[in-house]
């Protein structure tokens, strides 16, 4: 027969079995938006590089639509850890999930190692995309703004992109055509 010490240790260890399953299933759902969003992120690489503003336009609403979701499921994630902290008695909690592996079953801190993994690898692709997006995006204006300073100097400057039938450039008349047109 059981006593009321027993009962109440059993029900406390299903209270923590769910927490633990609960915890496990949020790092899942976080992971998987981060690699939604990595691949949104590798999407936008693509386009920036085809210069497909129309595509990258919509891909940014994508990004706009998901990463609430991510960071409330990272927010969800963080919350569930730290209510098994407090299960659990753990002090460590600036060190990530890892302190609770001696406090799990067998089954769930391998499950726990193999999402910890997960998480770190999705992290780093994301956190290493998102860089190199933003070095593509800064070449991408640079080169417009030399682009641009290219064509004020053709327009304002010495050329100002007029030129006759046999194709010589002519000086610029204000009152004339224009800039990059022939005159006949």
């Amino acid at each position: 027969m059981m006593n009321d010490t027993t009962k109440t240790a059993e029900a406390e260890g299903q209270v923590a079995e769910g927490q633990v399953a609960e915890f496990l299933s949020l790092m899942a759902r976080e992971i998987d938006c981060y690699k939604r969003l990595l691949r949104l992120s590798t999407r936008q690489n693509r386009y920036m590089r085809s210069q497909d503003a129309m595509r990258l336009e919509l891909n940014a609403g994508e990004w706009g639509r998901y990463l609430p979701v991510a960071e409330e499921a990272r927010t969800m994630r963080l919350a569930a850890m730290n209510r098994l902290f407090d299960i659990y008695d753990v002090a460590h909690r600036e060190s990530g999930p890892i302190p609770l592996l001696s406090h799990l079953p067998v089954e769930a801190g391998e499950r726990l190692r193999d999402l910890r993994d997960q998480w770190n690898r999705t992290v780093e692709a994301l956190t290493r995309q998102n860089a190199l997006n933003g070095m593509l995006a800064r070449f991408c204006l640079e080169t417009i703004n030399e682009e641009a300073e290219i064509f004020r100097g053709c327009v304002v400057g010495k050329d100002g992109g007029c030129y006759d039938g046999h194709g010589h450039v002519t000086p610029t008349d204000p009152t004339g055509p224009g800039f990059l047109a022939q005159q006949v």
